[in-house]
């Protein structure tokens, strides 16, 4: 399994009409189990 590192622009891309459409494509596959999402986060 490929494994993708999002960053959090990807998640905010639903939110941005030019960029819905691939954004809910690409989560699309990662519910299918094309992809294995990598996030990181840092807490202050």
């Amino acid at each position: 399994m490929i494994r993708v590192y999002t960053d959090t622009s990807v998640f905010g891309g639903v939110f941005d009409d030019e960029f819905k459409e691939e954004t809910l494509s690409f989560f699309d596959l990662v519910k299918e189990g094309k992809f294995q999402l990598v996030i990181s986060f840092s807490c202050f």
